[in-house]
């Protein structure tokens, strides 16, 4: 649920798999890690436009890897999680690579940090978060939001914020929900639409098409439970992504960027996880209700939808 800008949360539930410890798996993995790793500190590779991390320094106990193209930070827990399911992250990393690779040119990449369940690290913000009056959830479960975090030094002698961040604490919020990353950068192009002026298209006339979208769909949502209840997988989640203008947007870019089942070498299922679960069904909703969120989607994303129709 959202808090503003300030957290988004996603709501996961819906994709299980089974991913118990495999140790030999995550003993290759490492191998592999001390070939990728790079060292902490100045790096050049995210490419964002706002500038607020070109340049910057990763904290030492973070290890940024450019996975197809996606640039992910790892804390060391996170890099344990990662390692013990490398071939299924990477597909994901592929795949979000390929859904947003024209706004992530145009736009910018905002960063994204990925902490094991059980790492020290983001336990602080976590706590901050509460005394905020924001529950993000159950770390083993995986949380997902785009938004800030605020973290302590090693010595606890400063206090450091990370703003206009993707956040993953525990890599469950990954696996469980592959299109995740789809998700969360949505928010992130949003954010940038707005706040900075970074767009693929005329500012105003993107904003009020997301603006104009959403106020259809919530004047019909009890209509559009009715006409597609047997379509609909998790009610309390398609609830969710009626919240406000940004949860629906980024919800229904994940439908838009849904695959094929034969997509995945890992059957992995790259549907969003309420309703509409795929491209096919986003159309079918925006034409019956003309919601236009078709046409807010490719004009904040700069896409086009008449490809690959059949997803």
């Amino acid at each position: 649920m959202p808090n503003r800008y300030g957290c988004y949360i996603t709501c996961l539930g819906v994709f299980r798999d089974d991913v118990g410890s495999r140790k030999s798996e995550e003993a290759r993995g490492m191998v592999g890690w001390a070939k990728e790793k790079k060292k902490a500190g100045v790096f050049d590779g995210w490419k964002v436009q706002c500038g607020h991390e070109s340049g910057r320094q990763l904290p030492e106990w973070m290890t940024l890897l450019n996975k197809s193209g996606l640039y992910v930070a790892f804390d060391d827990g996170g890099m344990r999680e990662y390692c013990g399911h490398r071939e299924r992250f990477d597909e994901i990393f592929r795949y979000t690579f390929e859904c947003h690779k024209h706004p992530i040119q145009t736009m910018g990449q905002v960063p994204i940090w990925i902490h094991g369940a059980d790492s020290p690290h983001w336990k602080h913000g976590y706590s901050c978060k509460k005394k905020e009056g924001v529950e993000l959830g159950d770390a083993k479960r995986g949380i997902a939001f785009f938004g800030n975090m605020t973290y302590k030094s090693r010595d606890s002698s400063a206090i450091h914020d990370r703003n206009a961040t993707i956040f993953i604490i525990g890599t469950q919020a990954i696996l469980n929900h592959p299109t995740v990353f789809v998700h969360e950068m949505t928010h992130a192009f949003h954010y940038l639409c707005i706040t900075k002026n970074i767009t693929n298209g005329p500012k105003v006339s993107c904003l009020g098409l997301i603006k104009r979208a959403f106020q259809r769909a919530k004047a019909n949502e009890d209509h559009i439970v009715q006409r597609f209840k047997s379509e609909i997988w998790n009610l309390r989640q398609f609830h969710a992504s009626f919240a406000n203008e940004n949860e629906f947007l980024a919800y229904c870019t994940e439908a838009y960027h849904s695959k094929p089942r034969n997509y995945s070498n890992h059957s992995i299922v790259y549907h969003a996880p309420a309703f509409p679960r795929t491209r096919a069904g986003l159309i079918a909703l925006d034409r019956e209700f003309n919601l236009g969120i078709l046409e807010a989607i490719e004009t904040m994303l700069g896409l086009n939808s008449k490809s690959d129709l059949n997803h």
